[in-house]
């Protein structure tokens, strides 16, 4: 018999206190067949969808009526290059790197097919009409995946069930950061914690028995190279699929690469970007775009000011001193929300405080004025902040700007938030804001910090938008 114990539809419990995992009431013999109809059904439509996208470019660039065979070149071209493989994750950057790949070898067989045949064609049609073929399948398969994971996040869509394999704490811990989100559609129903003896058997056969779509194993001792290898085996004879968790969490896929260097494969972690031409690029763009919101909008902030002083004593603008990249202090500005000399208050209400970490916030704030009330609500406080940006003390996007008292209090993991500059808003903000507690807003933080790109910027102020709108966590 096998050391191995199997927990199945069971919470998974850590001995530090993390969440519980929610257990789905999904019967075994009606999962398997659910998901490989939806993996069908995928493949199925990727098929249709990229061959339409290739026909529809074909008729609208005039050529050779012998172009409407691409459709079909185009679906080859794409299934060689892995693009139409069933897997349980989809959608991530190596998903679209194959596209992009089958839209080069396009190029490259269209050009053979051209010289060989010596179709009529015009300069450039060939490389406008695999621009338009591999822009439609991009945009095919992102979009798929952000209606699925929509749909997963609101309790719809296929789930795939998996099992969790290595030691008990690593076990927990894994089961709590899946549990965090449901986007990526894994629902852990079953662990399988081992001992030193034959951990293969117990692992393979407490898979089938379990029914799972994937098996997850952890960094083990106990997991050697051939034990991996005929775990591999084992789980193929029933279709599962097999995931090593590296062990690392808020990592992008951005910046980790499969390497193999001699026969053992290996994750590059790519070093985060905190110098170099993108981050200048982001400090120019950033701060002309603050200037033009400022001109633009010159007139409501001048009328936010006098409503501001006609309600209360005290200046229109709140000035506060902040501390921003590498520790430098700089003073942010803010349209005052508050009775004037609120700061000296603080102490008052210390007891009120409704936050964990180093935060003070109070929801029924009676400090806050009336206006200020409105102005949070909407965000239109954080304004002048714009003025921050075009000064160059922070960024449109960026994390939170912390008080000297907070920083005075950070470990050291905490203050990596300090190697780049405060935003106006960031992922804190369009997560929940102030409902957040200090541990998840110091770790979206520093997610940021470590996997900042131009797209994730890009995300965050469509996210802004919608953060701004629903008001969440704004007091």
């Amino acid at each position: 018999m096998s050391s191995a114990n199997v927990l199945i539809d069971e919470p998974i419990r850590s001995p530090h206190r993390l969440t519980s995992v929610p257990r789905p009431r999904l019967a075994p013999t009606q999962a398997r067949p659910v998901v490989r109809k939806a993996r069908a059904s995928r493949r199925v439509g990727f098929v249709i969808g990229d061959a339409v996208a290739a026909f529809l470019a074909c008729l609208a660039i005039p050529g050779p009526v012998e172009l409407l065979a691409v459709p079909l070149l185009w679906v080859a071209l794409v299934a060689v290059m892995r693009g139409y493989e069933s897997r349980l994750v989809f959608a991530g950057v190596e998903d679209l790197r194959r596209v992009v790949r089958a839209g080069l070898a396009l190029v490259v067989v269209g050009a053979g097919i051209s010289w060989v045949v010596d179709l009529p064609s015009e300069p450039g049609m060939l490389l406008t009409l695999v621009a338009v073929t591999t822009g439609g399948a991009i945009a095919q398969r992102v979009g798929w995946a952000g209606v699925q994971r929509w749909r997963r996040e609101h309790g719809q869509g296929v789930t795939h069930r998996v099992m969790l394999a290595g030691h008990q704490n690593e076990v927990a811990q894994l089961a709590t950061e899946l549990a965090r989100t449901r986007g990526h559609g894994f629902e852990v129903v079953a662990s399988c914690t081992h001992g030193k003896r034959n951990p293969l058997a117990g692992v393979a056969a407490h898979a089938r028995e379990a029914r799972v779509d994937a098996v997850i194993v952890l960094p083990c001792k106990h997991f050697g190279a051939t034990t991996l290898r005929r775990l591999g085996w084992e789980l193929a004879t029933t279709h599962t699929q097999m995931f090593m968790a590296p062990g690392l969490t808020d990592v992008a896929e951005g910046r980790t690469t499969v390497t193999t260097v001699g026969n053992l494969p290996m994750l590059h972690v790519r070093e985060a970007e905190l110098h170099g031409w993108r981050r200048i690029l982001k400090e120019a763009w950033e701060r002309l775009a603050a200037l033009c919101i400022l001109l633009l909008l010159a007139p409501v902030l001048i009328a936010l000011m006098i409503a501001i002083r006609v309600e209360s004593p005290g200046p229109a603008i709140f000035r506060q001193t902040r501390v921003g990249r590498d520790d430098e202090p700089f003073t942010m500005f803010k349209l005052r929300t508050m009775c004037d000399r609120a700061e000296q208050q603080c102490q008052e209400l210390a007891a009120r405080n409704e936050v964990d970490g180093v935060l003070f916030k109070v929801r029924n704030d009676p400090r806050v004025t009336r206006i200020g009330r409105l102005l949070r609500r909407y965000s239109l406080d954080e304004l002048p902040q714009l003025f921050n940006v075009v000064l160059g003390d922070m960024a449109l996007i960026g994390p939170r700007p912390p008080l000297p008292h907070e920083v005075e209090q950070y470990a050291d993991d905490v203050r990596r938030r300090l190697a780049v500059k405060p935003g106006v808003t960031g992922l804190w903000q369009v997560s929940g804001r102030s409902d957040l507690p200090w541990e998840e807003a110091v770790r979206l933080d520093l997610r940021y910090v470590d996997n900042w790109s131009l797209g994730l910027d890009l995300s965050i102020m469509l996210r802004t938008a919608r953060a701004v709108v629903s008001h969440q966590g704004a007091y």
